[in-house]
């Protein structure tokens, strides 16, 4: 799979050591609750292989470097939504 490819448009949940805010979650009870059950774990790589092809057909007919547009355009989007998310409303009352 090349450059551009889906697996590399969204940054995976898995493996991740912190939260949105940049926090640590290791003293986050939360963490706990996100895992794979052993059923989960027997079918996943047959779920990943079954997304890879999903993913492959999805971006058939791009060009590499339309591949590589669309991962930087989805890398912007989820700065700006993030950027919301952590930011107050414009012209209204602050979150907190």
């Amino acid at each position: 799979m090349g450059p551009g490819h889906a697996e590399d448009l969204v940054p995976r949940a898995e493996g991740l050591d912190a939260g949105s805010d940049g926090g640590d979650l290791a003293g986050d009870a939360r963490r706990a609750l996100v895992g794979l059950t052993s059923k989960a774990k027997s079918i996943r790589g047959p779920v990943q292989q079954l997304r890879a092809g999903i993913d492959e057909e999805s971006l058939t007919g791009f060009t590499p470097a339309e591949h590589v547009q669309l991962r930087d355009f989805l890398a912007r989007i989820t700065g700006n939504l993030d950027t919301m998310l952590n930011s107050p409303p414009k012209g209204g009352p602050t979150r907190g």
